[in-house]
């Protein structure tokens, strides 16, 4: 989470929709300061009139970005461990669906969007 006094604001990053980037970009230009850790979403009592943001991705894309991040190294190669010796794209594939209808538990990372900021009164009477 980053918070700034200066121009009372509050970012929450949400896994996987570029959190990091926007991270960094608060941090250098506009007074941001960290607060928690990274996807920390409980914004403290000192910024509870600030402005609270987040950044949103296509529920669909960003599951397919976690599920495939882990077959990817630094340098952009496919790693052997993570997917196994044969195993081909079409399978890679066939179980992402899978795991997409038969999730019961979510992990952090993929937790619902909407979840991280949570609605005040000020934006439900707006709604």
């Amino acid at each position: 989470m980053i918070i700034s006094d200066t121009h009372k604001y509050v970012y929450i990053g949400i896994p996987r929709t570029g959190s990091k980037s926007m991270n960094h970009w608060l941090l250098e230009h506009f007074d941001g300061r960290w607060h928690g850790g990274h996807h920390d979403y409980d914004v403290p009592q000192e910024a509870a009139e600030y402005l609270v943001f987040t950044v949103v991705r296509n529920p669909y894309d960003r599951a397919a970005s976690g599920h495939f991040a882990v077959c990817w190294d630094e340098q952009g190669v496919l790693t052997e461990q993570e997917l196994g010796p044969c195993e081909s794209e079409q399978e890679r594939l066939r179980k992402f669906r899978a795991i997409l209808k038969t999730r019961e538990k979510q992990q952090q990372r993929e937790i619902p969007q909407q979840s991280a900021v949570p609605l005040d009164e000020r934006i439900r009477e707006s709604a």
